[in-house]
């Protein structure tokens, strides 16, 4: 199933009793709201408005998020069933934005990984 070429995000093992956190992720929706009357501009704005997800994972293992490729911008293929991420209400086409506050649009795959499994 995963292999060390897949894009399936896996924790450092290197600090195996380590439980300090992972840092905070931050996600935009693929999904838009369902569409209702509008009533004015402003509400059609704060409707289109993307919602930002944010995730803490407080256990140590396999976050489980499969990105769709190894470069930005870093969009959600799939979360699997076993890792933490599942359940958060990560979605295929969300868009990582923020990990630990910090833009993620300029690194690369190999400065981004570091900064998702640092504990």
């Amino acid at each position: 199933l995963e292999d060390e070429s897949s894009l399936l995000l896996q924790p450092s093992g290197a600090n195996p009793g380590c439980t300090d956190p992972l840092p905070v992720l931050e996600l935009s929706s693929a999904t838009a709201p369902p569409p209702q009357a509008v009533s004015s501009p402003e509400s059609a704005k704060e409707e289109t408005a993307e919602k930002l997800i944010k995730l803490a994972f407080e256990q140590t293992g396999s976050l489980g998020i499969e990105f769709e490729r190894t470069a930005a911008p870093y969009i959600v293929d799939s979360v699997h069933a076993h890792g933490l991420a599942h359940g958060r209400g990560l979605q295929r086409g969300d868009r990582l934005e923020l990990v630990g506050g910090e833009p993620v649009a300029a690194l690369d795959w190999q400065s981004l990984v570091p900064r998702l499994t640092t504990r």
